[in-house]
């Protein structure tokens, strides 16, 4: 009770006043990501780290469904390429402290990777990891499945200090208000894809499914079935630039 007394007495009006900011309902208005990227940059503000992100992904399957990153710094991107990076990630998901939500059913509790003791067998998987990514702390805020799919905010941190139980409390505090913008996202994103035609949806459903174009251009027995003007009005309709942003908006709320 002592301590919990101590971290809210070095909460700050400013750092109340932040906070509000972040909630403020017309973030929302911002159409195309899950989260509102003014608000993932603010969090950066608020929670100093060199690279911040959302990503929505199936733990059982193994299978990322989106990444939202945001780097403080341009040259903050890991020199690890994806590929080994995900394949150390997922091997040992089950015993790092990352799995929390999806083993206990706690979505609410703001993990630092300190916070739990990690087995010998898992200690070195676990430094070679935080070595690919090029980061020494790690802290996961949860924002609750939606069916198969979890979703969760990370901060990064290259060198310095851990991250400190005063950031901890702030990240509690606004969880259940990024959830809520989280969940707004995706029902902008749903009315969207809601406008798609049905050959524009059957056509995002071979594509999001891995098909090549000469695959889909077959099922769907059109060889301009993919050209670029089909593209165009598939992303006008969803609200979104290009191939990749389309196939991750579709994909993740079909």
């Amino acid at each position: 009770m002592v301590i919990w007394v101590s971290i809210q007495e070095s909460l700050t009006l400013r750092d109340l006043e932040r906070l509000a900011d972040i909630c403020d309902p017309s973030r929302l208005r911002e159409h195309g990501d899950p989260l509102p990227t003014s608000v993932l940059r603010d969090l950066v503000e608020l929670i100093p780290c060199d690279r911040a992100g959302f990503s929505a992904y199936s733990a059982h399957s193994h299978h990322a469904v989106e990444q939202q990153v945001l780097c403080a710094h341009d040259d903050q991107e890991p020199a690890a390429g994806p590929d080994e990076i995900l394949d150390v990630f997922w091997r040992h998901f089950w015993v790092w402290p990352a799995s929390h939500p999806e083993r206990t059913g706690d979505y609410a509790t703001v993990i630092r990777d300190t916070d739990f003791a990690v087995s010998r067998p898992a200690a070195a998987p676990k430094t070679e990891f935080h070595r690919l990514m090029e980061c020494r702390h790690a802290l996961v805020v949860p924002l609750s499945s939606r069916g198969p799919v979890s979703h969760r905010i990370v901060f990064w941190r290259k060198d310095g200090i851990d991250f400190s139980d005063r950031e901890v409390l702030l990240l509690r505090l606004v969880r259940p208000h990024l959830a809520e913008m989280r969940d707004v996202g995706f029902r902008h994103r749903r009315i969207a894809n809601s406008a798609l035609t049905t050959r524009q949806r059957e056509l995002m459903q071979l594509v999001a499914g891995g098909q090549t174009n000469r695959q889909v251009a077959r099922h769907l027995q059109s060889p301009k079935a993919l050209c670029g003007n089909t593209w165009r009005n598939i992303y006008l309709r969803l609200g979104v630039t290009n191939r990749v942003s389309a196939v991750e908006s579709f994909g993740a709320v079909e």
